[in-house]
């Protein structure tokens, strides 16, 4: 079974950001789902992203964030980079 990986980036932004339980436990929901569907998520991200994260990044749209994240497949391991606020992201 393919690792899933959180970044303290990523932990720190879920502590700062999300303020609903509802939202926590979507963000959550979604990221158990990475550990069997590994291609959850788009890979049409803005150039700020890529420029930051780099072009192999996919995003899981949970609003009113995005969850950033790479696999790697030669490892079978999911890292989950960042949370960022859609409206950051364009």
């Amino acid at each position: 079974m393919t690792v899933v990986k959180r970044t303290d980036t990523f932990n720190e932004n879920v502590l700062a950001k999300v303020d609903s339980i509802r939202v926590l436990n979507e963000i959550e929901r979604k990221i158990i789902l990475l550990e069997t569907v590994l291609s959850l998520g788009a890979n049409d991200l803005p150039a700020s992203i890529q420029h930051r994260f780099g072009t192999n990044v996919r995003r899981i749209v949970c609003p009113p964030f995005l969850i950033i994240y790479e696999y790697f497949e030669d490892a079978d391991v999911v890292i989950v980079y960042d949370l960022i606020h859609g409206r950051q992201a364009y």
